[in-house]
């Protein structure tokens, strides 16, 4: 059995950081718990995600003469892992090269090509589910038995009230950005997160009057409306104290976002 570091890094723990770094980092430091994160009609709604990922799975399980359920048993995944079918239900992988490791919903083998399936209850393709079967390829490449397949995954959308197969190109720059992720989140265990204006539930909420004083004594550009984190961690310059950029250079380097994001108020 593999025994994982703190450099090693789950599919969840990705989506956590793009979603908030700060809250990922409280999260991963056990100040704060997994409840913590989602709100209500968050809550409400991965409720309903959860029915359909259900629902989705008995529905495409009927329409296909492949699909196989397994139990979480390496021993008979790894059996299954050259044929022709669809896995639904599987136990976690690692790939000890690059230390990452997680479990995807599924796999279309495809005699070893082995396409992560993942299921979402939204009805378009997002960024972050590119990101997810990234990482899932990435994954499963030790186990992977034909490499003369492009790579592809699939996702069972929720369309018109029913689960829809959907096959999504994987293109080279979401791999090189899950690998640019990967190493933002064991930097940030290392070491640490500063609190910036974000709208999650920890920033504006649990933690909100925290992370307001902390944006506040650092100077932190995401304190203008309109200037998401992203842009706030950018635009830090070499030639500026930490935290701070001039106004010349903000108007110099983005003119017109930063001009409309200063002026909205």
């Amino acid at each position: 059995m593999v025994r994982r570091t703190r450099d090693w890094v789950s599919k969840t723990d990705m989506t956590q950081y793009v979603r908030c770094p700060y809250a990922f980092w409280l999260l991963d430091k056990g100040q704060i718990d997994p409840a913590d994160i989602i709100d209500e009609p968050q809550r409400q709604r991965l409720l309903e995600g959860h029915a359909f990922e259900e629902h989705a799975v008995k529905e495409i399980s009927q329409a296909s003469t492949t699909p196989i359920a397994v139990a979480p048993d390496r021993k008979q995944v790894g059996r299954l892992l050259r044929d022709d079918i669809r896995l639904l239900g599987t136990p976690d992988f690692d790939n000890p090269t690059l230390k990452l490791y997680g479990r995807p919903d599924g796999i279309d083998v495809a005699s070893g090509a082995l396409l992560p399936i993942e299921v979402k209850s939204h009805k378009d393709i997002q960024r972050i589910d590119e990101l997810e079967l990234a990482f899932y390829w990435m994954l499963l490449e030790p186990y992977r038995t034909r490499t003369d397949v492009s790579p592809v995954g699939r996702l069972i959308l929720r369309r018109g009230g029913h689960a829809e197969l959907v096959q999504v190109p994987i293109r080279p720059h979401r791999f090189e950005e899950v690998l640019r992720l990967v190493e933002q989140v064991r930097r940030a265990r290392r070491q640490g997160v500063r609190p910036r204006i974000c709208g999650c539930t920890i920033c504006s909420r649990v933690r909100r009057d925290e992370v307001q004083q902390a944006a506040i004594q650092s100077k932190d550009l995401s304190l203008i409306f309109g200037i998401a984190r992203v842009y706030a961690r950018c635009s830090r310059t070499s030639a500026s104290p930490p935290g701070r950029i001039s106004c010349a250079a903000m108007c110099t380097r983005w003119p017109r976002g930063f001009g409309r994001a200063a002026t909205r108020r």
